[in-house]
């Protein structure tokens, strides 16, 4: 069970890597599980057996697990903290606390007596003070790393908007919230083996309660944090796609007014930038080719747009698409003097501006709009031609 428990953190950790460039509070969340990989691997115990036998020292395997075990509790707290309070929570006093807990640690371990043990640490060293304070200190950092970082990740969660994100968070509290379960139960089997080793039934039953708690709070903790990447994933997909949407319609408005067209590149893997800019070149080109056409082609379009469709949503989109397609036909020729088209540009927001012209790129790639388009464009060529001579 360890050795799996061990390789899902350091498949969780090595899936994480890439965003270690992205920000400071995704490299503190590598950090927590890198750490907490670490500390789980020394629980498996041919890897125990080597590092005692390596280093000389026995249990020396026990206290780095520990002291790993507490940088992730430390790790993960700062990840949340930069989360909820980016301006920092008791920044100083976590430090001093930290570097207080990691050292009281190594010293009572030091002063605790050198027997072979790992398995049965407590067990073995029950009569000693330091041993027992070894194991106290540990476990009470642990838990008031957990109660802080469950609060936390809790009240991020009632405030996210997404709902990947939201999830993400939640299973993350419940994960510290166990851990603080794991830190009561082996506060009470700390004392239950002070002085005097609790029989094999009592510690038997104390070590299944406290590996179990141990073992769901990290899959949740693993899983919390996979959910949140998700959403950027899935934030992605959807932009590539809405710039695969937008594409007949960008493609046509562009090459009528090719001077809206911004020429430097943008690296691929910008999606949002991608499609911000699309929207704007699109919004740009509109506004250029609506000086070719007279402002009656909106309303011979809106007519035309009736005849297709009896939805009210539809209409507006194939008639806007008509008349684009018509003006974007007209390119070439001079401007028209009068009154021109009044694009539809009243929209609440980005996405409300996005899911429109998506609709109307939609209708620009029809028969019905190319074919509206042909026949509006050479009678108004006409129109110009008679009126010249």
């Amino acid at each position: 069970m360890h050795f799996l428990v061990a390789a899902l953190l350091w498949a969780v950790f090595l899936w994480r890597m890439p965003s270690l460039r992205h920000s400071a509070k995704q490299r503190t969340l590598c950090l927590a599980f890198a750490a907490l990989a670490l500390a789980m691997t020394f629980e498996v115990p041919q890897v125990a057996d080597w590092v005692d036998t390596t280093t000389g020292v026995a249990n020396s395997a026990y206290l780095a697990k520990h002291l790993f075990g507490a940088v992730s509790a430390s790790a993960v707290l700062g990840f949340v903290i930069a989360i909820v309070r980016p301006e920092g929570f008791f920044g100083r006093t976590r430090l001093v606390v930290q570097t207080v807990s990691y050292t009281a640690m190594v010293v009572t371990f030091l002063l605790a007596p050198d027997r072979p043990g790992y398995l049965e640490y407590l067990e073995s060293n029950a009569d000693s003070p330091w041993a027992i304070a070894h194991v106290a200190v540990f476990t009470v950092y642990i838990g008031l790393s957990m109660t802080a970082a469950t609060w936390f990740f809790l009240y991020a969660a009632r405030h996210a908007r997404d709902g990947w994100v939201r999830a993400g968070h939640t299973f993350l509290g419940i994960g510290c919230g166990l851990g603080i379960g794991y830190s009561l139960v082996r506060l009470c089997y700390i004392g239950a083996c002070f002085g005097t080793p609790p029989v094999d039934t009592t510690a038997a039953r104390y070590e299944g309660v406290c590996d179990l708690l141990k073992m769901a709070a990290i899959v949740c903790i693993a899983l919390g944090s996979c959910l949140a990447p998700i959403s950027v994933a899935t934030r992605a997909a959807h932009q590539w796609r809405a710039l695969r949407d937008l594409a007949p319609l960008w493609r046509g408005l562009t090459a009528a007014a090719p001077h809206v067209v911004l020429h430097n590149e943008l690296p691929r893997r910008r999606v949002e930038r991608r499609l911000r800019r699309r929207i704007v070149e699109i919004e740009d080109a509109i506004l250029a080719l609506s000086e070719r056409v007279p402002a009656s082609l909106q309303d011979e379009a809106r007519d035309h747009a009736r005849r297709l469709t009896p939805n009210p949503t539809a209409q507006d989109t194939r008639a806007e698409a008509a008349w684009l397609a018509t003006a974007a036909t007209l390119a070439p020729t001079k401007a028209y003097r009068g009154d021109h088209p009044e694009p539809t540009v009243d929209h609440p927001g980005f996405q409300a501006e996005l899911d429109w012209l998506r609709r109307v790129s939609t209708a620009y790639n029809t028969p019905e709009t190319r074919a509206f388009a042909a026949q509006a464009a050479a009678r108004l060529n006409l129109a110009k031609a008679t009126t010249t001579v």
